[in-house]
């Protein structure tokens, strides 16, 4: 009586895990069959893909590429679409109300974060030198989702235009005038441009995270080419021009922060002096020109720089250009 009894409940348990798993694949069938096909356009400043990169145009190239979908009434995360190198991409979304989020050169960052809602992208943060590399790529989002609501509907194309912008702001050292020179200086000649107290991380919510303890390059310690976060997206050798003007303008790069400062290098009768330049106000994707006028020498210590003081600058803002459209189907 107990072996049929046994045998019975067995049976039983087998035929609700065929029913359980029967149920489970008609539904899966019943929502691919409901899924449509969604095209998107991505745009930056005349984007290029990986192939595509040289030295003059990582600012724009898009290395690899997630696409973030949530649901906007539940907030919860209803697709992660992650691309590397390549240049078509199919996928299916269901139709509705979704918040769309997009990262580009932000790697395996929120596959592994383990975050599922609209509401955690406060907790999943990129750290600036994972995420951005000298003559590579630049970190970029579309977080417009954040606030706005795309539909996607079943009866007719569905169009979704992704707007790249950079997480870094883009400081470039275009000219250095000393005006102090005169007949007791017999040489000058400039070392090296730098970024400090920059920003460590921002999160995917678009908020920098510029508290104390996670900048990087921070005043009143040494720093050099090999220690500088980003290395040389942060830290540039200078070149000296004809009559003591700096040679090439140089590029640096860093997530906007409250207390960065533009440092500068220069040596004069062979001794090294050092300046500081608050950088004010900065934002993400844009850019600034700045020209520096050194009215006096400076410290003597990069951990002791001239801040303010026998030093001037003329800061001008500039936008990143948005370039043409590269259309993918996602």
């Amino acid at each position: 009586m107990k072996t049929k009894l046994l045998m019975l409940s067995t049976a039983c348990v087998l035929a609700a895990v065929v029913s359980c798993n029967k149920n489970n694949v008609q539904q899966s069938a019943k929502v691919e069959e409901e899924m449509v096909d969604v095209q998107v356009n991505i745009q930056t400043e005349a984007l290029t893909k990986a192939s595509d990169i040289t030295e003059s145009d990582f600012e724009r190239a898009v290395k690899n590429f997630d696409l973030i979908v949530f649901d906007a009434g539940t907030g919860k995360l209803s697709q992660l679409k992650s691309t590397i190198n390549a240049n078509t991409f199919t996928t299916k979304m269901i139709p509705g109300s979704k918040k769309i989020i997009a990262v580009a050169n932000g790697g395996t960052t929120f596959a592994t974060s383990n975050v599922n809602t609209l509401t955690g992208l406060n907790g999943v943060f990129y750290n600036f030198s994972a995420t951005n590399t000298a003559d590579t790529k630049l970190a970029m989002t579309d977080l417009r989702g954040l606030e706005e609501t795309t539909t996607i509907t079943a009866d007719q194309t569905n169009v979704v235009n992704i707007q790249l912008k950079r997480q870094t702001c883009r400081i470039r050292l275009k000219a250095v005038m000393a005006s102090f020179l005169a007949e007791t200086v017999s040489s000058l000649s400039y070392n090296s441009a730098y970024l400090q107290n920059i920003p460590g991380r921002f999160a995917l919510d678009g908020t920098v995270d510029d508290s104390a303890e996670q900048r990087k390059n921070v005043m009143g310690q040494e720093l050099t080419a090999q220690t500088a976060e980003g290395g040389a997206l942060t830290y540039k050798t200078l070149t000296t021009g004809s009559t003591n003007a700096l040679g090439n303008p140089v590029f640096l790069y860093c997530l906007p922060g409250a207390s960065v400062h533009l440092g500068l290098s220069v040596k004069v009768n062979g001794t090294d002096y050092f300046y500081a330049i608050p950088l004010k106000n900065l934002e993400s994707n844009k850019s600034y020109d700045v020209e520096v006028i050194l009215q006096n020498l400076g410290g003597t210590s990069i951990t002791d720089p001239a801040i303010n003081s026998g030093v001037s600058a003329n800061i001008q803002v500039l936008p990143w250009t948005a370039g043409t459209m590269v259309s993918e189907t996602l």
